[in-house]
């Protein structure tokens, strides 16, 4: 690993690697310091690295992404979590997230632990992404474009919870309210098995969840709640409910434990 305070390029971190060519369909570069990937370094990627499936970013330095990381074209899982992308929204610059949506045969995308307070609606092109990691991110509002992703299986949003930048805490701005357009595309997921929304201080659920009819698994844990919508009663795939850390009084717990025939599911207050 290089020093954390030495900028790593790609070159820096694979070295002639890059410019060999590589039937190889997974490159782990997690925990390398990276800090940047050039446009030129992008392009000898994809060039070099054709087969490519899998490609692990995980816990780097990376504020931007370049153009040319959208020719991996045959990459299935990109996982970027634990990066620097949100230094450069701080300062209100773009960190070219766009770029992951021109990636039309991606499955998973993991984007878990960057803090971002923009997700580019661009990601709603991934028609066939399966799963999406946003979770321990600081979005007030999520693009209604994922309402597009009619693949996928798994949302995680968990521990969502916005932040001011040091300017707008300087200037006494309110701090705005975690994911408030849930409700908006939710319902459109109809492939959506499990959807986690743990620890987003949210004061109540959507009713739109109700048309999520293949949802096996809801985490709405450490939240808000104070009732459940009747509506998620018609949940008939539901398997287990992970509620607790909210505040649902005694009748309310009886009256959610009764919203599905017993032994269907599992509910953990």
């Amino acid at each position: 690993m290089l020093g954390s305070l030495q900028a790593a390029s790609l070159g820096d971190v694979m070295g002639v690697k890059l410019r060999q060519k590589s039937a190889d369909t997974k490159l782990d570069l997690s925990g390398q310091d990276l800090s940047v990937i050039e446009e030129d370094e992008g392009k000898l990627l994809a060039k070099h690295y054709p087969d490519l499936e899998v490609l692990n970013l995980h816990d780097n330095r990376l504020r931007f992404l370049p153009n040319s990381l959208g020719k991996l074209k045959n990459l299935r899982v990109l996982i970027m979590s634990v990066n620097a992308f949100a230094e450069y929204q701080d300062k209100g610059l773009s960190p070219n997230l766009e770029v992951v949506g021109k990636l039309s045969g991606l499955l998973e995308l993991n984007l878990s632990s960057c803090h971002l307070s923009i997700l580019p609606k661009a990601i709603g092109n991934l028609k066939h992404l399966t799963v999406l990691n946003l979770s321990e991110s600081s979005l007030s509002v999520l693009p209604t474009s994922l309402g597009n992703l009619g693949e996928l299986r798994e949302l995680n949003l968990a521990g969502n919870v916005p932040t001011l930048s040091t300017e707008d805490f300087l200037r006494g701005r309110p701090l705005p309210p975690p994911i408030s357009n849930l409700g908006k595309f939710i319902g459109k997921l109809s492939n959506l098995q499990k959807l986690n929304i743990n620890g987003n201080k949210l004061g109540a659920l959507p009713e739109a969840i109700s048309k999520l009819g293949l949802l096996e698994e809801l985490f709405a844990s450490n939240n808000n709640l104070t009732k459940l919508p009747q509506s998620l009663g018609r949940l008939t795939k539901l398997r287990k409910l992970f509620i607790s850390w909210n505040k649902f009084d005694r009748a309310e717990k009886v009256r959610i434990r009764k919203m599905w025939p017993k032994g269907q599911v599992a509910i953990t207050f």
